[in-house]
């Protein structure tokens, strides 16, 4: 830890000296977990910002590269998972531990709701190359899963490899959009924990690096709002309507957050608003008008 603090401290450039103060509590620290659990249950597929990983069209060090490998992976990426799953079996029967080949399938499997065997697969994989993109890929099959504990210490290792590689200057280090991708779902599995404290640490850290990403605004008032402090909610809602005026369901978010201050007649200014140009959405104004009684 000293020595990343001396790196760090060495650093001129703001976004180091930001993620020194935040990340020695959520990232460093996570990096030392080691709890792998397979998952059991199935829930719906999540965004995936990292395909396959790092070297997802790679094949492992000790792989004889068949040609297979290239079409099991543009199976799987054209949606076709039985066609890639069948590509990938002679692969694997070579070689049953080769990462690439285990990383299609895992993808795979994600795809197909089937957990359990995605994070086992996964789970070899770091064992041999704990690199991020494999990190991250189970982290999400984590939250599909609703291991959502497990979720936020793979996603906090994601941040901290990130990290690591932007002290050290790698020529693989990451651009700024891809971290803040990482940390919004580290945030988020935080939050499907009721770690909304935490949550809004994480958020206002990625807002000092980008004060303008809608994501992390939203991000930041569903937390305030859980916690009660409507007026800080308030206030993003506002940020984020002045980067996209058009976007009706920010302003019905204010107008909710109006009401909850009382201020009635600038709620009423944001449903007729959203009445002129998004009329299809006047069953949600409804329901927000029925809840707080303005029939």
């Amino acid at each position: 830890m000293s020595a990343i603090y001396k790196c760090i401290a060495s650093q001129r450039n703001k976004e180091l000296v930001l993620c020194l103060n935040f990340f020695t509590i959520f990232t460093l620290s996570a990096c030392a977990s080691s709890d792998d659990q397979p998952g059991t249950s199935s829930r719906t597929k999540t965004f995936n910002a990292e395909k396959l990983g790092d070297d997802c069209a790679a094949v492992s060090e000790n792989s004889t590269k068949p040609a297979t490998i290239d079409d099991a992976y543009q199976r799987d990426v054209e949606g076709d998972f039985e066609g890639a799953l069948e590509a990938i079996k002679p692969i694997l029967l070579k070689n049953p531990h080769d990462r690439a080949a285990l990383k299609i399938r895992a993808e795979c499997n994600y795809a197909k709701k089937q957990y359990a065997s995605a994070i086992a697969d996964l789970s070899e994989v770091i064992k041999a190359d704990p690199e991020r993109g494999s990190y991250f890929l189970r982290a999400q099959v984590y939250q599909s899963d609703n291991q959502h504990l497990l979720a936020e210490k793979d996603f906090a290792k994601v941040v901290a490899l990130d990290l690591r590689k932007v002290v050290n200057k790698s020529d693989q280090a990451p651009p700024l959009k891809t971290r803040i991708i990482h940390m919004i779902f580290l945030g988020s599995s935080m939050e499907k924990q009721g770690k909304d404290k935490q949550a809004i640490e994480l958020y206002t850290h990625i807002l000092s690096l980008d004060k303008d990403e809608q994501s992390t605004l939203r991000g930041r008032v569903r937390a305030l709002l859980k916690l009660g402090k409507t007026q800080d909610a308030l206030l993003d809602l506002d940020h984020a309507i002045n980067l996209n005026s058009s976007d009706a369901t920010l302003k019905l978010e204010r107008a909710e957050c109006l009401l909850l201050l009382g201020k009635n007649t600038a709620a009423s200014s944001d449903f007729k608003q959203v009445q002129a140009f998004k009329p299809e959405l006047k069953e949600w104004i409804h329901q927000i008008r029925t809840k707080y009684r303005l029939l």
